[in-house]
């Protein structure tokens, strides 16, 4: 699963749209969209703040478990 799977799946478990993750994150709702569409991927600042708010680690994210 991609970085942006990841995202979508934890934003999803917490019930929240992507607007309202950005706004928690005081991100833009585009940078989310495309963050999980895999267009962007975070920098590391903004990866610590969405490990940080989902309570995961950055191995979450950077190793994919099924390969």
């Amino acid at each position: 699963m991609k970085i942006g799977e990841k995202i979508s799946y934890l934003r999803k478990e917490k019930s929240l749209t992507q607007q309202e993750l950005a706004n928690l994150l005081n991100l833009g709702c585009s940078t989310i969209a495309n963050y999980e569409k895999d267009y962007r991927t975070p920098d590391l600042d903004t990866l610590k703040l969405i490990c940080e708010f989902f309570k995961v680690s950055a191995d979450y994210f950077i190793f994919d478990k099924d390969n």
